[in-house]
């Protein structure tokens, strides 16, 4: 599985689906399935959404808009 994050406004792919080198593919634990965002190339005050692709077999399911939308403000959270 992994995810892509899209601007809710334009729909532009922000940080794509990396089937290549796994850097958006979703893990998982005991606790259940996770990732890291790393937010620093989002521009501030822009809306986004994530969508989640399944990969089975040789089948991809799209899924979007799977998060709620969020923005990237100024304030950082220490």
């Amino acid at each position: 599985m992994y995810y892509q994050v899209r601007d809710v406004s334009t729909n532009e792919i922000m940080i794509p689906f990396d089937e290549t080198y796994s850097s958006t593919q979703i893990s998982s634990d005991s606790d259940g399935m996770y990732f890291n965002l790393d937010i620093s190339n989002l521009t501030k005050e822009r809306s986004y959404t994530i969508d989640i692709m399944l990969v089975m077999g040789g089948t991809k399911k799209v899924f979007k808009s799977v998060s709620s939308v969020f923005k990237v403000s100024d304030t950082q959270v220490n």
